[in-house]
């Protein structure tokens, strides 16, 4: 079994700790963008820092992925427009906090390739096609316009963050993935479960 394949097995197990929660719940629905937003907006300084941190193969590859993600923050910030909502001026999830702490803080102690966890818990599981379709005929086509995007695209994302997992795997990505998706546990369980 290679590296990858046991770390979205143990994922997958993980992810199970948590219920299914109700997207088309208006208030769930928004309070998950928030979050959504407050992660992905330190995507670029994130990769920016891998970038300046790697060399060769992986530094191209983090190079790509920031050519890839670049403006993703903005683009949902104007998705939430529609609904009135301005996702500066919500409360900071403590998970999202800590989520991005820990990226940062992996890549100032020069642990870059611990960055691949992170990516993989966040690229490995787009949402699928169908039921953005259906969050679309609830939510409206303009709320989702991002997360159409990325369940579209992530699936190729996902194959390529684990192929350099595979290449360059040491325990700390499968650590950091763990304590990434523990984070995103605990979000859902403190923020989007009745």
């Amino acid at each position: 079994m290679k590296n990858s394949e046991k770390l979205i097995a143990d994922l997958i197990s993980l992810r199970k700790e948590t219920p299914l929660v109700d997207l088309t719940n208006p208030e769930v629905f928004s309070t998950n963008l928030h979050f959504v937003f407050q992660v992905i907006r330190f995507t670029e300084a994130i990769l920016n820092k891998a970038c300046y941190g790697s060399i060769g193969e992986l530094f191209y590859y983090f190079e790509r992925k920031k050519e890839e993600e670049a403006n993703h923050a903005e683009w949902l910030r104007r998705d939430m427009k529609f609904i009135d909502q301005c996702p500066m001026t919500r409360d900071r999830f403590p998970e999202a906090m800590e989520m991005v702490g820990a990226q940062l803080y992996h890549l100032a102690v020069g642990d870059v390739v611990a960055t691949l966890g992170y990516m993989a818990v966040l690229e490995c599981f787009p949402m699928p096609i169908h039921i953005v379709g259906q969050l679309e005929q609830v939510h409206g086509v303009e709320l989702l316009r991002t997360l159409r995007y990325h369940a579209e695209h992530d699936i190729d994302h996902g194959k390529d963050v684990l192929d350099m997992i595979d290449k360059y795997y040491t325990p700390a990505i499968y650590d950091n993935a763990m304590a990434s998706q523990k984070c995103l546990n605990r979000f859902v369980l403190a923020h989007l479960v009745p």
